[in-house]
Formats: structure tokens, sequence, C-alpha cells
């Protein structure tokens, strides 16, 4: 890894980290796409959706678990909330990540725009 390539990537990491926790929005919305753009903008090599997938998981991870931190001190965080989203949700990526190895990187980039989208587009739906 060249130089230049880490400094980027440390920047996009604290951008999205930032955003993660300023935000509360899952850190992938906003680094993937970085990831994915930035790096070819600046004539460095691209990134591989996979690799991208990777390191929006690991960013996710440390963001998570910073955020949990936080919100415990000021009791915003449910336990029986947190052990069934949890568990269901570390199987569930489990599961997704085993499967990423049989699909192509373009299949798992569609996959991530059809799911940008529609977060997207259920930002705008009022809440009752």
């Amino acid at each position: 890894m060249t130089p230049s390539l880490a400094i980027t990537l440390f920047l996009i990491g604290a951008a999205g980290g930032f955003l993660s926790g300023w935000l509360g929005i899952g850190g992938g919305i906003v680094v993937a796409p970085l990831l994915l753009y930035v790096p070819p903008w600046l004539g460095l090599p691209p990134l591989d959706m996979k690799v991208v997938a990777g390191l929006t998981m690991v960013q996710s991870l440390f963001a998570t678990g910073s955020g949990v931190l936080v919100h415990r001190r000021f009791h915003h965080v449910s336990r029986q909330l947190v052990l069934w989203a949890g568990l269901s949700t570390a199987g569930a990526s489990l599961a997704g990540a085993l499967a990423s190895a049989y699909v192509s990187a373009e299949l798992l980039l569609g996959i991530f725009a059809v799911m940008a989208l529609l977060a997207a587009g259920l930002m705008f739906v009022p809440r009752r």
C-alpha cells in the first residue's frame, strides 16, 4: 500500500466515522461510495467491491462500538433490544459474508446500490 492510498483511506475512514457518529447513519452508506470513487479520482488504484465491503464492516464495527459507549452513558441503549437485534444481525451478517464468496463484485455493487437507493427513499417517508 502506498503512503498516498494509506492517507486517503485514513481520511475517508475519519470522515465516515464522524458522519456515522454525528448523524447516526450506517458507515457503509457514507464510506462505501467514498472508497469506490475517491481513490480513482485521485489517481490511486481502485478498490474492489469485496474489499470495500470488508472495510465498511470494520468501520461500522468501530463506529457502533464507540457510539454504544457514548449513548449508554445517557441510558439510550436498550439491553434487550441489543441482545435480540444484535444476535440476529451477527448471525445474518456471518451468513451474508460467507455467501459473498459465491457472487461477483459487480452483483454486490448492484445490491448495494439498490439498498442505498431504498434507504434514501425511506428517508423521505414521514414517520408517525
